[in-house]
């Protein structure tokens, strides 16, 4: 029996992707100890792993910069500051598991350095699509918004150098550059995209392991979610945890979409409230998950014709596995990309998170006329499920790695 040491960020849907390889773990006799936020203790204790808090981090108190705290720069300093706070808080209760293998988050830098301090190897659990210098490099995106990019890099430079510097005295490890930073590669890297969803896919190496949609949390979050008033055909809006497209355009998206005649689901980012939305007509049912918590997202989309969503890895993924097909709303780099691609595979469409209720209207009401998406989406769905192999593989690789 191995020591297997789960550690991730806390957002919900990469703290999810790795659920599926955790019970399968757990089903071989692994004994599996994951580090997480207490909201997900319930449902990491139902997989059969060993659940430990994960301490607070200290508030960052500098200048981080003047752009949206998703923003990959933005990030890049919340990754090393968080790293210089939680390894001394985390380091001596991983190394008293004394595991035989640490699985960290793409972003999880305190977890890729703990694993070098114990001289434990590591794995890289990738939630969002796979980057590195090639795959970027290849990106229509990136060369458009490259003026940009240069001055937001330029903006935080000074913060990032610091912070660095801070990292590297502190726990004697080789300085990272900014892409390893936000992508802590490992010789074995699981990633939870579905291969045919993944931009770019001839740009990474036998290092990374696209094991495909793994789906396997309980079916019923522990959520007062009116689930049963759900009717099949459903409209779902949702931006997950980080990704927020602003108040607007939930606004936009009630007078865009209200009058399709359908019900709409709208699960509201931190940045909005009921409040915000005004009068809201009778066939709309608003979800705050800043006051209500998560929603059961799966089951919701088990049931709908479209999912307005910002094109992220999860979202995407979720779709195709109900063969729901999309109307992504990309917000940054990764959204953009992993957008592209669902428009490349014919399940969905691409708007600006700009867009007007007309314009919303429009594009929904063109995904539902057209029987095309929905065919597509299943068609996507299918080939992820043949993927890859999901948790199986996923259980397989950790293990012989571990050999």
């Amino acid at each position: 029996m191995a020591n297997i040491v789960f550690m991730n960020v806390s957002g919900g849907g990469h703290v999810i992707a790795t659920f599926g390889m955790v019970k399968e773990l757990v089903a071989r006799g692994e004994s599996v100890h994951y580090f997480e936020d207490e909201r997900f203790r319930t449902e990491i204790e139902e997989l059969g792993a060993t659940f430990h808090p994960m301490p607070s981090i200290t508030p960052y108190q500098g200048r981080i910069c003047d752009y949206p705290f998703h923003h990959e720069f933005a990030l890049s300093i919340i990754l090393l500051w968080s790293a210089l706070d939680l390894v001394p808080k985390l380091e001596s209760a991983v190394r008293s598991i004394n595991p035989d293998c640490i699985v960290h988050d793409s972003l999880c830098l305190w977890g890729n350095i703990i694993a070098r301090r114990l001289n434990v190897r590591a794995v890289c659990s990738v939630h969002p699509p796979a980057f590195n210098a090639k795959s970027i490099m290849r990106s229509s995106r990136f060369w458009i918004d490259l003026p940009q990019i240069l001055f937001r890099c330029i903006s935080i430079l000074p913060t990032f150098i610091l912070l660095r510097r801070s990292l590297v005295r502190k726990f004697e490890i080789a300085s990272p550059n900014f892409l390893e930073v936000i992508t802590n590669p490992q010789k074995l890297t699981i990633c939870h995209l579905p291969e045919p969803l993944q931009p770019h896919r001839d740009c990474f190496d036998e290092r990374h392991h696209f094991v495909g949609t793994v789906h396997d949390r309980p079916l019923q979050l522990a959520s007062h979610f009116p689930l049963d008033s759900i009717k099949q055909g459903v409209i779902l809006v949702g931006f997950g945890t980080i990704c927020d497209p602003g108040k607007a355009f939930f606004v936009n998206c009630v007078r865009g979409l209200s009058g399709l005649g359908k019900q709409i689901v709208i699960i509201l980012s931190a940045s909005t409230t009921r409040e915000d939305l005004g009068e809201v007509p009778s066939n709309v049912i608003v979800w705050s998950l800043k006051e209500d918590g998560l929603a059961p997202q799966m089951e919701i989309l088990s049931r709908a014709s479209l999912f307005v969503m910002n094109g992220g890895t999860g979202g995407a993924r979720e779709a195709a596995w109900n063969g729901v097909p999309v109307l992504a709303v990309p917000t940054t780099f990764e959204t953009s990309e992993v957008s592209s691609r669902v428009k490349q595979t014919g399940m969905g469409l691409v708007i600006s998170p700009r867009s007007s209720p007309r314009q919303i209207t429009r594009a929904a009401q063109k995904i539902l006329d057209n029987s095309h998406y929905s065919k597509k989406a299943y068609v996507v769905g299918n080939e992820c499920r043949a993927s890859g192999g999901g948790a199986l593989k996923a259980a397989d690789l950790v293990k012989d790695y571990i050999k």
